[in-house]
């Protein structure tokens, strides 16, 4: 799997419930392709409340997940295992398991960006959901490398859902400069737009549904 390969994580809390909104991450080449427990939007095991698919695919991501983590436990040195074990949980919903495997590696590369964006993206979504925290995280991220796309890419997401508008789109400005032809500037643009025009709408409660992340 090459850096250039952008994978999406699904976050979404809409009236409580996790809802489809993608959140890009990059894998480095070195990265096992199992890595790739960050899915595009719909992925099943996030479409309901908590996250977790359907009967026996539900057991078989969280047989698998389990057995990542137990490898990462028996090599608690090793990087891809970790990172194995993080991404598996995050395809099954399971947040705050994905947190261990992700602190651990960043404790092995504390300077790997994406790693530390995943990191953020687990305490965006989980019960009850760390949302200043995340924002943080994805800052800190932003001063070491201003132009790191899933870092500018996650922010502007979480951004928009904690309805934070005029920074999100500052944030986007920033990633259009980055990379102009990034696929998702249009997609993130009506984003932006669709939660200016709830926000003005007269039928608003001014909190409006509230979502969390992903992509």
């Amino acid at each position: 799997m090459t850096r250039e390969n952008i994978l999406f994580g699904v976050v979404g809390l809409l009236l409580g419930y996790v809802i489809a909104f993608h959140l890009v991450v990059h894998i480095n080449q070195t990265r096992p392709e199992a890595a790739a427990g960050v899915l595009p939007g719909g992925h099943p095991a996030l479409a309901g409340a908590g996250g977790g698919a359907a009967g026996g695919e539900e057991q078989r991501l969280k047989s698998a997940a389990d057995a990542a983590a137990r490898a990462a436990e028996e090599s608690p040195k090793d990087f891809d295992a970790q990172l194995k074990a993080a991404m598996a949980y995050m395809d099954v919903g399971g947040f705050d398991e994905a947190a261990v495997f992700l602190a651990r590696a960043n404790a092995l590369r504390p300077d790997d960006l994406d790693v530390r964006s995943e990191l953020a993206v687990t305490y965006f979504m989980r019960t009850p959901p760390q949302q200043d925290r995340a924002i943080s995280e994805l800052r800190r991220n932003l001063e070491t490398d201003p132009s790191h796309l899933p870092t500018l890419h996650n922010l502007t997401r979480m951004l928009i859902e904690t309805k934070r508008l005029d920074e999100a789109e500052a944030t986007l400005e920033k990633l259009e400069k980055a990379k102009p032809d990034y696929e998702q500037l249009p997609q993130l643009r009506a984003e932006v737009e669709d939660a200016r025009r709830a926000a003005k709408s007269p039928n608003s409660s001014g909190k409006g549904a509230k979502k969390s992340p992903t992509d």
